[in-house]
């Protein structure tokens, strides 16, 4: 099989991002069988923060409730998102369920892979 040069090919996302990695040198051959990513995107304006919730907690998160947190990196900046997302199963092998938490991040001052510490606004029923 003839490989043939694309030239000046394109690549293009969905959604605005940067290139975080690139799986490719410059003028490398890259043959259909290969499963190694060309490149790496990620989204910055809009991060996604995962965190676990303790089993006995997860009947009081729903979405939208308001989560509190602080990026260990940023100390003294509290912030606020809500929850946008709760998963349907637990992880068996520490009794939690998967959050997920779509933190806008307009100036680009959080980075992926940063951790934080969070607290949900959880209500419980007193008179239970």
């Amino acid at each position: 099989m003839e490989a043939k040069a694309l030239g000046a090919a394109a690549i293009t996302a969905p959604f605005d991002g940067v290139i975080t990695q690139t799986g490719y040198s410059v003028g490398e051959l890259i043959q259909p069988s290969q499963t190694t990513p060309i490149v790496t995107i990620q989204r910055t304006d809009l991060m996604r923060v995962v965190a676990t919730v303790p089993e006995r907690d997860v009947p009081l998160v729903k979405a939208g409730q308001i989560v509190d947190m602080e990026i260990d990196v940023l100390p003294g900046q509290k912030l606020s998102a809500k929850v946008s997302r709760i998963g349907v199963a637990l992880d068996p092998k520490i009794h939690a369920m998967r959050v997920e938490i779509d933190l806008p991040n307009p100036d680009g001052r959080i980075r992926a892979g940063m951790h934080a510490t969070i607290a949900i606004r959880l209500s419980r029923q007193t008179e239970a």
